[in-house]
């Protein structure tokens, strides 16, 4: 049952409660969700609180807003049980580092893809996810879930069905210490600044540039670790 959130987290509360609804089986794949107002009553907070969170699930693909009838859970959430599978791993520095290595590997290969297969749709929804992440630059907890959408929609525009359940799955078990790498000084604007050269070369469709530009971001990332004191904290 939904209840009211605390305001100190409001997006990230709001998602979370409606990603365990999904997990319990209250909200099953296609079922349409209350309307904005019923929810925002619900749990007690504004609708605009409500909508970011909405704006930002479907970004991540869980929610589908169809004109005229609706906001549906999407039908195939395999990728958020997967999530909640990774997540139940103990992650500490040495095998963070090997996420990261994995998601070079990986999405390097993605980003690549993506520049020769993407299509116009594709390049709106991350054109639209940037648009977001620039505006939610000081909100650490709504910049992450844009964040980690703008990578799973590369892995999307790729048009590779395992390479994209197999980083949904790696990127997922990144997600126990994104918040402390996004809110390290100066990270939000650093990444922004990195994601808008990853989607301006898979635009341009350069395989070259899109791979160099998705690895330079994952080796600062890489690097940010590697200077964070992680060992004993999860």
């Amino acid at each position: 049952m939904l209840k009211p959130v605390k305001k100190r987290t409001l997006p990230e509360e709001i998602i979370g409660q409606f990603k365990r609804q999904i997990l319990s089986g209250n909200w099953k794949p296609g079922d349409k969700l209350p309307p904005e107002r019923e929810l925002s009553e619900t749990l007690g907070v504004s609708r605009t609180s409500v909508r970011e969170a909405l704006s930002a699930l479907t970004a991540m693909g869980l929610i589908e807003v169809k004109v005229g009838e609706g906001t549906f859970l999407a039908s195939d959430i395999a990728p958020l049980y997967k999530g909640e599978l990774s997540s139940k791993f103990l992650i500490r520095r040495g095998s963070l580092l090997e996420v990261v290595e994995a998601r070079k590997i990986i999405e390097t290969q993605l980003a690549c893809l993506a520049a020769t297969r993407a299509n116009k749709d594709d390049l709106d929804k991350m054109a639209k996810i940037l648009d977001n992440m620039e505006k939610r630059i000081r909100s650490q907890s709504s910049f992450m879930e844009y964040d980690v959408a703008f990578h799973f929609t590369i892995a999307c525009a790729a048009r590779n069905t395992i390479l994209l359940e197999t980083i949904n799955a790696i990127v997922e078990l990144f997600r126990t210490i994104h918040r402390e790498v996004v809110e390290l000084p100066s990270m939000p604007e650093l990444s922004y600044s990195h994601h808008t050269k990853i989607y301006e070369a898979i635009c341009k469709g350069s395989c070259d540039e899109a791979q160099r530009s998705m690895l330079k971001h994952l080796s600062v990332v890489e690097d940010k670790i590697k200077n964070m004191p992680l060992d004993g904290k999860l």
